[in-house]
């Protein structure tokens, strides 16, 4: 924020409602302690003192969820820099992110950020974390918040031609060959890489048309 001078625009619309700002602000407040449940549980002197979890250290499924925790960190920070580096250097509305692990997947930091998410057996409500992150990212704050008006916006640019290329070639979530995602059916990638319906923007069917007026005479 501090180097492109502005926060997320994703949420401008809320920062000008006092009851919206603050519903969100709650929502943010549950996210936060919902995700940290793993860690409370890891560290209540009452389950390290019952099951001994530092003494039970070591075993696949320790060994597991920290390479998958290192992975999603490392996924998501290059991600998060890439698309940085990228911004700063845009010149014109009609770029977009295509290269580095944004070649593979539209939303590498989201998928990294789930990734890095997992839960610990000492409590199984703390599974709640992951569940919740990726309930949160798949449905409400992340992927719907990003892929429609992403393409709207590249639509109204005189970009669509070039960018619905880009999205039938790249995964909408999980990272996958390009050149491998492209010929796939459509039911695969609404299916197994989670391209659902609410996502995506078609300018030719009369229900996205009237959004995209609706939203362009605002």
């Amino acid at each position: 924020m501090l180097k492109t001078g502005h926060g997320d625009s994703r949420f401008d619309e809320l920062r000008q409602h006092f009851s919206k700002l603050l519903t969100f602000f709650i929502l943010q407040m549950i996210w936060i302690w919902t995700i940290s449940l793993p860690l409370t549980f890891l560290n209540s002197p009452k389950i390290n003192n019952s099951v001994g979890i530092l003494d039970q250290f070591g075993s696949a499924t320790d060994v597991l969820g920290v390479i998958l925790f290192v992975v999603g960190l490392l996924i998501e920070s290059v991600a998060d820099v890439q698309k940085l580096i990228f911004r700063t250097r845009r010149t014109s509305p009609k770029e977009f992110m295509r290269t580095g692990l944004w070649a593979w997947s539209r939303h590498p930091n989201y998928f990294g950020e789930i990734t890095s998410n997992h839960r610990d057996k000492t409590a199984m409500v703390s599974i709640l974390s992951p569940i919740f992150t990726i309930l949160i990212l798949l449905f409400l704050s992340g992927m719907p918040l990003n892929e429609r008006p992403a393409h709207i916006k590249q639509y109204k640019a005189g970009n669509w031609s070039e960018y619905s290329r880009y999205l039938s070639r790249t995964s909408c979530l999980i990272p996958f060959p390009p050149s491998l995602y492209e010929p796939l059916p459509q039911f695969i990638k609404s299916s197994l890489f989670l391209e659902f319906p609410i996502y995506r923007y078609d300018p030719n069917s009369d229900s996205d048309r009237n959004y995209f007026e609706g939203n362009n005479n605002v």
